[in-house]
């Protein structure tokens, strides 16, 4: 179960790519992980996951978001 707010959504992945290495390269990022630097603006803006929805992904930007209802075992 995911404890989702305000999602930041986009259609898909490629218009999330665009978004976030027009963010870097305006910004002058240079470090090993920038999609890092790009999640800290989303939440600055009070965003708390991204959502491509068609891959139907929700990535949230802390674990704590996330809450194991059930496990199963798929076999």
């Amino acid at each position: 179960m995911l404890n989702v707010k305000k999602p930041k959504v986009y259609s898909d992945g490629t218009s999330y790519l665009v978004v976030a290495e027009n963010y870097i390269k305006k910004n002058n990022i240079d470090t090993f992980l920038p999609s890092f630097e790009f999640t800290n603006f989303l939440r600055s803006q009070g965003y708390d996951a991204v959502e491509i929805q068609s891959l139907g992904y929700i990535v949230v930007s802390e674990p704590k978001q996330v809450v194991v209802v059930k496990t199963e075992v798929f076999r």
